[in-house]
């Protein structure tokens, strides 16, 4: 009998870790998604911005051509 209480004891307990434990891993799954969304938003960031920089220097090349040519 003590031998069957103490089974169903630690039946529950493991059970309880079980759960426990999914319910970590889904977590963990969740706040990987999230992450690889920064970081998918991140490059896209990074991606315009050095595409705007291109802009911009070549903006910057144009005006300074343009200034030498009015200057002579």
């Amino acid at each position: 009998d003590n031998l069957r209480r103490e089974r169903v004891v630690f039946d529950g307990i493991y059970k309880k870790l079980e759960r426990e434990l999914e319910e970590r891993k889904r977590e963990m799954a969740k706040i990987i998604e999230v992450s690889n969304i920064a970081f998918e938003a991140r490059d896209r960031a990074q991606q315009e911005m050095a595409m705007l920089k291109a802009q911009a220097d070549k903006e910057q090349q144009n005006f300074e051509k343009e200034w030498r040519e009015l200057g002579n």
